[in-house]
């Protein structure tokens, strides 16, 4: 491998030598030392019928020249027929001097135009930072367009001295993209504040029975395994000894099981949508919400079908043609019908009695614990009468009145 780049610094010629016998003028290369790259032998039919033997040997420049006592001695001559290395470039290149020239000052300009800043972009993780606070922090830095890139510190540093200008980030990262510089910007989560909240108590939102209490604020009025009625205090906003009471708004958490009586109604048949599997595609112009079928591209066939539309608008920045193509693909559909058994329709109407108690007292509630009352079947539905018992939030706010307040005070 370092010979190679070493004769190609040096320059190599390709020689054709011809005579009555090209293998003597080769011995005499061996004996003169010369360094032969290549050589091979080939033959040549001249006119009139003649065969010429023809030596072609690849060497050094240096060598080339050495040739002209070993030509003489055997009788022999030569052409070169390539010449291969940097001496033989530069020389072509220095009779197209203005062509080298424009070359120098094209990638000269190239190589200055490549490290220049011509623009900054900014990704934000968040809603409060805005682009503009970004790109100004930066700017501030040093970080803006048309500034030349060695003239900045590394990205390391770069974004390590952006958290001075931008306290609500909580991560920042720079990026180089050719001539383009990225800002990514990581938003500092912060806890919402909490409202202030006057003097209260939390009640019992309905009867129950408590199963869990925990204040964050406030005094604990009931234990668990307690019956309360609605209305009655679970964390009393009043703190202190009697002698001095203070009132404050009681926070906590209150859990409790209730009871209620759920009805549902399940129906024995049910009628459900399938895919057929046959499918079709058809084209229509699209003007703005409007479609025009194109006659004859598509073919139209009786029965139910569901279309998945995709349009395709000319654009042009913000810019959107209000004229397209609608690519159109049709699923075939037809309408089934599904009887449950009676067992079926049941469990399907727990289900249903676990959605109701759902909607009824909201997506956190605990298990559901449930005892059939009345199961009846009739036109072709099942009805379902249960009592339940469900775990559930039964603290609510209660405001602490301020003549109670100004009393106790």
């Amino acid at each position: 491998m370092f010979s190679e780049w070493l004769d190609r610094l040096r320059g190599t010629v390709v020689v054709e030598i011809r005579g009555f016998r090209p293998d003597a003028m080769l011995d005499a290369m061996r004996s003169a030392n010369i360094v032969v790259r290549q050589a091979k032998f080939r033959r040549i039919e001249r006119r009139g019928g003649a065969v010429e033997d023809v030596l072609e040997v690849r060497l050094s420049t240096r060598d080339a020249l050495r040739l002209r006592p070993l030509l003489k001695r055997t009788g022999c001559r030569m052409r070169v027929r390539a010449k291969y290395g940097w001496p033989f470039w530069l020389a072509r290149l220095s009779r197209n001097a203005s062509f080298a020239v424009g070359a120098c000052m094209f990638m000269s300009v190239f190589f200055l135009l490549s490290q220049i800043v011509w623009d900054v972009d900014v990704e934000i993780e968040g809603s409060r930072l805005t682009t503009e606070q970004v790109l100004k922090a930066a700017e501030t830095y040093g970080l803006r367009p048309y500034r030349w890139k060695f003239s900045l510190p590394p990205v390391e540093t770069m974004a390590a001295e952006l958290y001075r200008y931008i306290p609500d980030a909580s991560w920042i990262g720079v990026e180089w993209r050719g001539t383009r510089a990225t800002i990514r910007v990581v938003e500092m989560k912060r806890p919402e504040p909490r409202p202030v909240k006057g003097p209260r108590h939390l009640v019992a939102s309905r009867d129950a029975e408590v199963t869990a209490i925990f204040a964050e604020t406030g005094r604990p009025v009931v234990r668990p395994h307690a019956l309360v009625r609605k209305g009655d205090v679970l964390i009393s906003g009043w703190i202190g000894t009697d002698e001095r009471k203070i009132a404050v708004a009681a926070e906590g958490t209150v859990r409790g099981l209730v009871w209620d009586i759920v009805e549902v109604e399940v129906p024995l048949a049910r009628t459900v949508r399938t895919y057929t599997g046959g499918t079709s595609v058809r084209y229509a112009v699209a003007w703005g919400d409007r479609r025009f079928r194109l006659p004859g591209v598509g073919t139209a066939k009786s029965g139910e079908e569901k279309v998945e539309e995709r349009l395709f608008t000319l654009r042009w920045g913000d810019w959107v043609s209000p004229l397209g193509v609608v690519r159109q693909e049709v699923r075939r559909t037809r309408t089934a019908t599904i009887v449950w058994t009676q067992e079926q329709a049941m469990e399907a109407a727990r289900a249903e009695i676990r959605k109701a108690v759902e909607f009824r007292y909201g997506e956190e509630i605990g298990p559901v614990r449930e005892n059939i009352l009345q199961v009846r079947a009739d036109n072709d539905k099942v009805y379902l009468k249960a009592h339940v018992e469900v775990e559930i939030d039964i603290a609510q706010e209660q405001p602490i009145a301020p003549a109670e307040n100004g009393a106790s005070s």
